[in-house]
């Protein structure tokens, strides 16, 4: 596989079997894929990584595309995550978990509805 990147593929995945110096000792199977998980449809320059149960993660023209069925979690351990933006959209209920919540510098915590 290569470097930094590793996958357990679903029973019935296909792949190209190559024996290193003809010999079956050094076996290794390289281009897995299961065709029926595969994303279709994709324009051209198209690129993404998924799984079976419909998660993807996809580079489509100049948008990163981050998709599950149920839930996307960033963690970050004791880390900033920044998001810089013209406009942020967010649909649906929001909820947030900390001690403070700011705005314009302003500490805001519990007093805004």
């Amino acid at each position: 596989q290569p470097y930094g990147f590793t996958s357990n593929p679903p029973a019935g995945s296909e792949g190209l079997l190559l024996a290193l110096g003809g010999r079956s000792d050094r076996a290794m199977l390289i281009g897995v894929e299961h065709p029926a998980f595969r994303p279709k449809g994709g324009p051209g320059g198209y690129q993404a990584i998924y799984d079976q149960f419909g998660s993807e993660v996809s580079l489509v023209q100049s948008n990163i595309r981050i998709k599950h069925a149920t839930s996307v979690s960033i963690q970050a351990g004791p880390t900033t995550v920044t998001i810089d933006s013209a406009v942020m959209t967010v649909s649906g209920p929001v909820q947030f978990n900390g001690p403070s919540v700011r705005h314009n510098s302003k500490n805001i915590g519990d007093t805004h509805t």
